[in-house]
């Protein structure tokens, strides 16, 4: 068994890594999936996810993100509306809709897990001497992490009292998180068993005494003054978690930890010594780290830099006196509409408050759409460079600020596809409604969209009596989520390229340069003697430089899309022409006639849009 190095003082078994291996800085490769050593008691129930990971350079570890494995939009530990069973995302993950799937902790399930970090070499697979012993101990299924640098050991049973999220350095949960799967047990260890016993027999043998706190007086017990401290933190919300050792919400212990000395500030400790002393009592980190005096005092120190505290603490609350009649500015009230007694006034206090919490609760859900469509404004801008399409790169952009508006909003639609009106869609594109149909179609069958004509029956409007007769409807939608529509749009490469300028099969390529690009030229001749008179200068098809401020004009359009637009070519102005024999004199009259002194007289009409139609 290789030996791993182990840092000084250091019992974590993230600091534990293999020898000769080190985490690398570059993404490690994922560990694929074997659903049959998946237990199959785990398969039965309801609570699978999806998941995508992001490789994070200073973490050196990979970012997950939950997805429902039935919609491909982002999922929630909490949400259950969110997850599905084994087979469906099995069958997601299977299709490419995710890099993995993952099962979640609940409380009404008997599961726990345990994630045990940096303690397996990937690429021989030893592991750890003491993961090795956290293995023997609990003896229940135990599998490599998708990463292939940790291991996560999983058991039925129900945490200790007064065990957090960590036992001995390694994450413990039973809720509200989950655990990516590889299904590829550790031999001897491809069963899950019941454990509690034995995690409470670990955690008795691993858990260390809180420090003492340090105080220049003689008494080691919280005083008043830090009794008060702590009151001030329990009366928030956040304080009341963070002290019950929930740092949930949080990146890790540490930033919670952060969080619970800014509070403590905020309270009114302005002593480096109190606040040290309030800090180690309640730490979240590992006991081994709260212990750490430079860890405690580094973190009160910036607390007491960055925070001030608040006056509002002991200000008195405001009580109902008794006066001996109305005061004048009730005179305009209606004394019926008024409770006279307490229980009328909580039932009020109670509406305001929950008024107040359903206007909180729009507002940040309103902040959150604003963000999804400001980031999907950014992502659009990748369709429009994507030179491989013509025009039906306004209508993919048009499309995706219209469902990105739906999806920020909640609105699911029928099975993901939405009503749309064609004319919408075109509008905001700035083409026909012809061409924007026939846009969707190309792009349906490119497998980004979802597209269906349907019929919609006969209305009547009861309170009006307006009859609406039946008719067909467009209904379009993404195949996973608008994000994705987007990267695929800006990806697809057509079986029949096109430019800005339209096809480029209109004629037969070049024999010996059957890969070269195109020109086009035009050129002007007598219409009687095939004289050429004028050679247009050189245009390259591709997209003309005014493209450019399409990606600008995103910004000022709302989330249907651009406005409407006309693209026209430029209408070539003709120079002089250089005296010949028979034509030494040629002019464009303003009816666009080309009048020859000495010859000819002929009428013509010179192109006034030099843009080839889509």
């Amino acid at each position: 068994m290789t030996s791993f190095a182990r840092t000084s003082n250091e019992s974590s078994c993230r600091d534990r890594v293999a020898e000769g291996y080190t985490n690398p800085s570059t993404p490690t490769t994922l560990q694929t999936v074997n659903p049959d050593g998946i237990p199959a008691e785990l398969q039965t129930l309801r609570q699978w996810v999806t998941w995508r990971g992001t490789w994070n350079a200073e973490t050196e570890r990979w970012n997950k993100v939950l997805t429902n494995p039935r919609t491909g939009r982002n999922a929630s530990s909490t949400n259950p509306k969110t997850w599905a069973t084994f087979a469906e995302a099995l069958t997601a993950w299977q299709s490419g809709k995710g890099a993995g799937i993952g099962f979640v902790f609940t409380e009404s399930d008997s599961f726990f897990g345990i994630d045990i970090d940096h303690c397996r070499n990937p690429e021989t697979g030893e592991v750890d001497s003491r993961a090795w012993s956290i293995v023997a101990r609990l003896d229940s299924y135990t599998e490599p992490s998708v990463s292939g640098t940790g291991l996560h050991l999983i058991a039925r049973g129900t945490k200790p009292d007064g065990c957090k999220n960590r036992i001995d350095g390694c994450e413990i949960y039973d809720t509200a998180r989950f655990f990516c799967f590889t299904g590829m047990p550790l031999a001897g260890h491809d069963a899950i068993h019941e454990r509690t016993e034995a995690l409470a027999r670990w955690h008795r043998e691993t858990a260390k005494p809180k420090p003492a706190p340090r105080s220049t007086t003689t008494t080691t017990c919280v005083n008043a003054d830090d009794s008060k401290i702590v009151e001030r933190v329990r009366r928030t919300a956040k304080g009341a978690r963070l002290l019950a050792g929930d740092w949930n919400g949080y990146i890790s212990a540490s930033e919670g930890d952060m969080a619970l000395a800014n509070l403590f500030a905020s309270a009114g400790v302005i002593d480096p010594e109190q606040g040290a002393r309030l800090l180690a009592a309640h730490a979240l980190v590992a006991e081994d780290k709260a212990a750490r005096v430079d860890y405690i005092d580094r973190t009160v120190g910036k607390a007491l830099a960055d925070v001030s505290p608040w006056d509002g603490w002991d200000t008195p609350p405001v009580r109902l006196t008794a006066h001996a009649g109305p005061k004048p500015q009730d005179a305009d009230m209606v004394s019926e509409e008024l409770a006279n007694d307490v229980a009328g006034l909580k039932a009020i206090i109670i509406d305001l408050r929950s008024r107040v919490i359903a206007a909180e609760a729009r507002a940040e859900a309103a902040e959150a759409r604003a963000d999804k469509l400001s980031d999907l404004q950014s992502k659009t801008t990748s369709i429009i460079r994507n030179s491989k399409l013509g025009q039906e790169r306004f209508t993919a952009v048009a499309l995706a600020y219209q469902l990105g508006n739906r999806e920020s909003s909640g609105d699911e639609g029928d099975n993901g596809l939405h009503r749309m009106p064609l004319a919408r869609i075109a509008e905001a594109a700035g083409v026909s409604e012809d061409t924007a149909s026939k846009h969707l179609k190309k792009l349906a069958d490119a497998n980004v969209i979802r597209r269906k004509v349907d019929w919609v029956p006969e209305k009547i409007d009861r309170s009006t009596g307006e009859i609406t007769p039946g008719h067909k409807a467009l209904f379009v939608g993404t195949v996973t989520n608008v994000t994705d529509f987007v990267d695929a749009v800006a990806r697809l490469e057509p079986d029949i390229p096109k430019t800005w300028g339209g096809r480029l099969d209109r004629c037969e390529p070049c024999r010996e340069h059957p890969n070269a690009g195109m020109i086009k030229r035009t050129t002007w001749h007598c219409a009687d003697c095939d004289t050429v008179l004028f050679i247009e200068p050189d245009a390259y098809i591709g997209p003309k430089p005014q493209d450019a401020d399409m990606v600008g004009e995103l910004a000022a359009t709302g989330t249907d899309g651009p406005p409407p637009r006309n693209y026209h070519g430029s209408v070539a102005v003709l120079g002089s022409v250089s005296d010949t024999a028979s034509h030494n004199h040629i002019d464009i009259t303003n009816t666009g006639s080309i009048a020859n002194s000495w010859l000819h007289a002929r009428p013509i009409t010179p192109p006034v849009d030099m843009g080839v139609p889509f």
